[in-house]
């Protein structure tokens, strides 16, 4: 039976190549055939139903530049899986980045969840949140955290 796909929540601002290294080792290691790269980068405001000067500000196209910016970095990301061997697809959507990747990773039947931890500290963690942590609270699925600055990573399951 081929393992489920490695499943990446690909932010290109916080350590995006790394985690996409990191999961192409995971597939090399586990067999595993596809990597999912699951968009985790910031999304713009969504004031979609309040007025700004008599005009929607979603008119302002915030959310068209932001998917323009992402389609490009992705179809790089995606090229460069797909140069390993590997089959490589990406998702990106307005949905929230941890029940995005959580869905994706459970309806794929994922193998494991590759997320980058950029090391924020205690409190900014308090404050914001980090994609692992939330992650950890939504899915069962092993999650491998790669660290700022280095390939290591650890491994927890929830």
């Amino acid at each position: 039976m081929t393992p489920g796909p490695v499943v990446v929540g690909y932010d290109a601002e916080e350590g995006g190549r790394a985690t996409v290294r990191r999961a192409i080792a995971l597939a090399g290691e586990t067999g595993a055939r596809e990597v999912i790269l699951v968009c985790t980068e910031d999304r713009p405001p969504d004031f979609s139903s309040h007025r700004l000067l008599g005009m929607r500000v979603r008119d302002l196209g915030w959310t068209r530049e932001w998917n323009e910016r992402v389609r490009r970095e992705l179809a790089h990301e995606l090229k460069y899986v797909r140069m390993s061997g590997l089959q490589a697809k990406a998702i990106c959507t307005l949905d929230s980045p941890d029940e995005l990747v959580a869905r994706v990773a459970a309806e794929a039947g994922a193998s494991c969840i590759v997320v980058f931890d950029p090391g924020h500290g205690a409190v900014y963690e308090l404050f914001f949140g980090s994609l692992h942590r939330l992650l950890r609270r939504r899915t069962t699925i092993p999650i491998v955290t790669v660290s700022e600055g280095r390939e290591s990573s650890r491994f927890s399951a929830a």
